[in-house]
């Protein structure tokens, strides 16, 4: 399923070569780290295929929220769709509603000014994926006006990744 999901991003001309901020790579945004930080690099090994360098660095939606000032954090997307006043819409838990109540998370703090950033850096280190902008990275099926492409596809990680691709 991976490669179905580059070579979608591919299609959408966003460099999936390339990290997040550098080249025009996509931005996946995550909430919580365990999804790319570990179950997919362990099951990229398991599958023999390297983890594309777009997903080496990714936004923790909570972590982003906690360092833009939202009530001092929070314990998950539910958590914070509730600071934000936003109805959550879905299954919590289905990987695509997850994926677009994210994105109605993201949506919201663009809107206040609170760009994505790159909080996490596969193996640690510093995270270098400011956007100095945000595009569209294709038309999605989320109710957050189209603004973000939103995939619950996950390299055999059976839909439990939630992402948002953004293009810088």
């Amino acid at each position: 399923a991976m490669h179905l999901h580059t070579e979608w991003l591919a299609s959408m001309g966003v460099g999936v070569g390339a990290q997040a901020g550098c080249g025009g790579g996509p931005l996946v945004v995550t909430c919580g780290d365990w999804d790319l930080k570990t179950m997919l690099p362990n099951q990229r090994r398991i599958s023999g295929t390297p983890v594309p360098d777009c997903m080496r660095q990714w936004c923790n939606i909570k972590a982003h929220f906690k360092a833009a000032g939202y009530g001092g954090g929070a314990s998950g997307m539910m958590d914070m769709l509730r600071q934000l006043g936003i109805q959550h819409t879905g299954k919590h838990h289905s990987g695509i509603d997850d994926c677009r109540n994210i994105a109605k998370i993201v949506s919201r703090m663009c809107h206040d000014g609170c760009t994505p950033r790159a909080t996490t850096v596969e193996g640690g280190g510093a995270a270098s994926g400011w956007m100095d902008s945000v595009q569209p990275v294709g038309a999605c099926g989320a109710r957050s006006g189209g603004r973000f492409s939103t995939s619950a596809k996950g390299g055999g990680l059976g839909g439990r990744v939630q992402l948002c691709a953004l293009k810088k």
